[in-house]
């Protein structure tokens, strides 16, 4: 409860996510330990620490976007510090365009692209976990594009047939 832990229903154990709060801007860094919420419209329920940080006690509930940053051993049993995260991977750009270069129904196929494309021409790849039509959706994004005329460049190259622009 006032660990920053969450529970999610697919991602493996120990998956370290970024969950932000749309309404407000506020991100926090969780490590799943648990399994739910069973409550269908929910992706991720987080500990009463987590949500407080997000600003989010007094709804219960809000419109979040969770983000895979990586994976902790399994022997580990903790949360890595802001040192161990600092000296991991860096962002490119701190632009909102993004390609997205595949979706899928569960986790598994995203990961598989997701370290199969990660560093294309220097473009790293996350994965977004979504809803389309009450449907859940793990979407592969091309990230490090520094504008909308290099992602639309980057698609006419042709390397991912029917990508597209996100602006995020």
């Amino acid at each position: 409860m006032h660990a920053m832990t969450a529970a999610h229903k697919t991602l493996p154990m120990n998956t370290i996510v970024r969950t932000t709060n749309r309404s407000n801007g506020k991100s926090v860094v969780v490590r799943i330990n648990d399994r739910g919420p069973f409550v269908d419209n929910r992706i991720i329920d987080l500990s009463k620490e987590a949500a407080r940080r997000l600003g989010m006690i007094g709804s219960g509930t809000a419109p979040v976007t969770v983000e895979i940053l990586g994976f902790q051993k399994k022997d580990a049993h903790y949360m890595p510090t802001l040192k161990t995260l600092a000296q991991g991977p860096k962002r490119q750009t701190m632009s909102s365009y993004f390609v997205q270069i595949a979706s899928f129904g569960r986790i598994e196929g995203a990961m598989a692209t997701q370290e199969k494309y990660d560093n294309t021409l220097g473009y790293s790849t996350i994965i977004k976990d979504t809803e389309y039509n009450g449907r859940r959706l793990f979407r592969v994004w091309l990230k490090g594009f520094k504008s909308e005329d290099e992602a639309r460049d980057f698609i006419a190259s042709g390397h991912f047939e029917h990508a597209f622009i996100v602006r995020d």
